[in-house]
């Protein structure tokens, strides 16, 4: 149930996310790492990182940079023929460059730790992987379906980036266009949420504490109703908002009392239907009782603030990523077959996006 009502607040469509993290330290960026000449006491771009004596290269290990790739191939296309993966007389070498370009499309800030460890699991990784092109692994199905599966996604994250870097590229003169036109997008608030439950928890249910037969659910419903105009006037009045949903689900029975606090919010991160009735609070007012399909909702704004300057420009990025995002979407008409995918749980939301 909690589920629900947080997905209510977060919810956007599924592919409205503000970029992607791994996406966003990856680079997906055209610069090659360690192309520029080595400082005095460096490593050379050109000198061995990682040696493995007794591995044969089966064209696993990362492309020189210098010498290009084939940008349009898909997974494992470009490998040579599968050979032996472990020989005494083979030699296999990971220079500086190389590494840190396959380091750097795994979104992690790089630090000696860091290098070290991944150091270490992609040396281990490698050996497993030549092994398995020996032993033919990439004849299973499922594996290619597997690498297609991944190949896809990779695409569609760097793609990401792609799109969210020429969104990003404004000049202050634009930013502050867009900020005089759409100035009611530009608004944050620290949001509450005291949420009442419309159906009290029975004995057949995890965590109930009512062992009496159900109650007519329309008069149990009315229950909850009058225990949430109540609990928003006590809100209104300054009572403590964690203390009045503990309240809300002492009454419903449920001892699995959720978190209050929804955190910073923008108005496009509020589903249309709410954005009015909380955007419209100041710090420290309450909402008017509301509801979803589960519960009766009450929001409290803790905060509020205008988006300061400097910020405004990363926002009107993902602004306009979401746009664009959408507007592909909607080109392409998708229909599930609600017979099978109902059994899955067809009626479950969207996960929640990324924040701005």
């Amino acid at each position: 149930m909690r589920c629900r009502c947080l997905v209510l607040i977060l919810w956007c469509s599924l592919i409205l996310g503000y970029g992607n993290a791994w996406a966003q330290e990856s680079g997906a960026s055209t610069k090659t790492l360690g192309s520029e000449a080595a400082p005095p006491g460096e490593v050379p771009a050109d000198a061995p990182v990682i040696t493995f004596t007794g591995l044969c290269d089966n064209g696993l290990t990362p492309a020189n940079p210098n010498h290009g790739s084939d940008s349009t191939a898909g997974p494992g296309a470009g490998l040579p023929a599968p050979g032996k993966a472990v020989d005494p007389g083979c030699k296999t070498v990971v220079t500086r460059q190389q590494f840190e370009l396959l380091f750097s499309t795994m979104g992690t800030k790089p630090s000696a730790l860091t290098l070290y460890r991944f150091a270490h699991q992609y040396s281990d990784l490698l050996v497993l992987g030549s092994k398995g092109r020996e032993a033919g692994i990439e004849k299973d199905q499922r594996f290619q379906e597997k690498a297609k599966f991944s190949y896809t996604q990779v695409l569609g994250q760097f793609f990401d980036v792609y799109m969210q870097r020429q969104a990003d590229d404004l000049t202050d003169a634009e930013v502050e266009q867009y900020f005089k036109e759409h100035s009611e997008r530009f608004v944050r608030i620290h949001l509450l949420q005291i949420a009442v439950p419309k159906h009290k928890t029975h004995d057949d249910q995890p965590g109930a504490k009512n062992t009496a037969k159900p109650v007519n659910p329309v008069a149990e419903q009315v229950e909850m109703h009058r225990a949430a105009l109540s609990l928003q006037k006590q809100a209104a009045a300054g009572a403590d908002v964690n203390v009045l949903e503990e309240r809300a689900y002492k009454i419903a029975g449920d001892d699995s009392t959720p978190d209050t606090d929804l955190g910073i919010r923008v108005p496009d991160q509020v589903p249309a239907a709410y954005r009015k009735l909380i955007f419209d609070l100041q710090p420290g007012q309450v909402s008017q009782v509301t509801e979803d399909s589960h519960e009766y909702l009450i929001f409290k704004c803790a905060k509020r603030e205008v988006i300061p300057v400097e910020e405004r420009k990363k926002l009107i990025g993902w602004f306009r990523v979401r746009e664009a995002k959408q507007a592909l979407q909607d080109t392409v008409k998708t229909q599930y077959n609600d017979q099978y995918f109902s059994a899955s749980g067809g009626d479950q939301q969207d996960p929640t996006p990324a924040e701005p």
